[in-house]
């Protein structure tokens, strides 16, 4: 597909870190491209970038049909994105919705999809790294409605539609909020408190994806019709344990240390099961509220910007089980996508100074 082509990229969930990233690096690279996210969701950064914006709902028909007249191609990457959101919730809006979508695709005679799924579909690895055929067994609530998700994608891809399915595994960048509410306050909170932390060694092998490398290989799918039908792991090159992402962290946010431990797998998968089975209540619950309360005072202290919130829940649990969550981009690299960012320890600083910069941490 070219740039010059005269129907709009639409992307949907562009209030969202990936569909507004997507959206960005569409518009500079001369797509027309109409971003579109719920009429809640605040839309104009990328109105000012001059992108059309439209609201719309992926689980209104009409709304999608008034959406996608005169389009020629779709970036789906509208979804509910919150892990400690209930199954049916997450079914409703990531399974239904997709469905409805790409019906409305149907209808509107859009053949062009980018589809954007999760390396938790594979669920617990069994090898490191994972390639694409890794079997599909996801495990919590939220990677189960994108498992389904894709079996809806897949349906409509035997019907002729041309869809590219994209797979990323924990993507990190500017403007991320999510992951980064995670971990970045908790690390300020230990730099606060002036807490020594062991140095971990050795560990399970990971690696994670810059936010530009997905915007990017969105547009790359949709300039090379060779990728349609096609499905591609979204991840870095570099494959580290992760010891080395907790070096790399600690030495980012100045963090005291004390000696060193060997990080063992299988301690960590259990302390993973039995997170996963225990009550909330009794977890993540009081971790959740006590991060909340120590952020709050540092982002009065420090007067930041009141972005990031603290957000710790149970289905993060999965990513301790089993060990390796490093995935292989092999394919996508064999297609022709360059990474800009083939490792995050030549990225993360980068990263880290712009959210100091904009006073979203201290």
């Amino acid at each position: 597909m070219s740039s010059k082509d005269k129907g709009a990229i639409v992307v949907d969930g562009a209030g969202g870190f990936i569909g507004g990233w997507a959206a960005e690096e569409l518009h500079k690279a001369w797509f027309k491209v109409q971003a579109t996210d719920l009429d809640s969701v605040d839309l104009s950064y990328l109105k000012e970038l001059g992108i059309e914006t439209r609201p719309s709902n992926l689980l209104d028909r009409a709304s999608l049909d008034e959406l996608l007249r005169g389009a020629s191609a779709v970036v789906h990457c509208a979804a509910a994105f919150d892990l400690s959101l209930p199954l049916p919730t997450l079914m409703k809006i990531n399974v239904e919705g997709t469905e409805l979508l790409l019906r409305a695709c149907q209808s509107a005679g859009i053949e062009r999809v980018v589809h954007l799924s999760t390396s938790g579909v594979y669920g617990i690895p069994t090898a490191a790294p994972v390639y694409e055929d890794h079997r599909i067994k996801p495990v919590d609530a939220y990677s189960v409605s994108k498992a389904k998700a894709e079996e809806v994608v897949n349906k409509f891809k035997n019907q002729g539609m041309k869809i590219t399915m994209f797979r990323p595994t924990n993507v990190y960048g500017p403007r991320g909020r999510y992951t980064a509410g995670v971990l970045f306050p908790a690390l300020c909170i230990l730099k606060e408190r002036g807490l020594a932390i062991p140095r971990f060694k050795g560990g399970p092998p990971i690696n994670m994806v810059h936010v530009e490398d997905v915007a990017g290989a969105i547009r790359f799918a949709l300039e090379h019709e060779a990728t349609a039908g096609e499905v591609y792991n979204m991840a870095e090159t570099d494959i580290y344990p992760a010891g080395d992402f907790f070096d790399l962290i600690i030495d980012q946010f100045d963090l005291k240390t004390r000696g060193s431990l060997k990080m063992r797998t299988g301690l960590i998968s259990i302390m993973g099961r039995i997170g996963m089975f225990m009550p909330a209540s009794l977890t993540v619950g009081p971790v959740q509220a006590y991060l909340q309360r120590e952020w709050n005072k540092i982002v009065e202290k420090y007067s930041l910007e009141p972005v990031l919130k603290p957000s710790l829940a149970r289905d993060f649990m999965p990513f301790l089980i089993g060990g390796p969550h490093a995935y292989s981009n092999e394919k996508l690299r064999k297609a022709g996508y360059v990474l800009r960012h083939p490792s995050i320890k030549e990225s993360f600083g980068e990263v880290v100074k712009w959210y100091r910069e904009r006073r979203w941490i201290p």
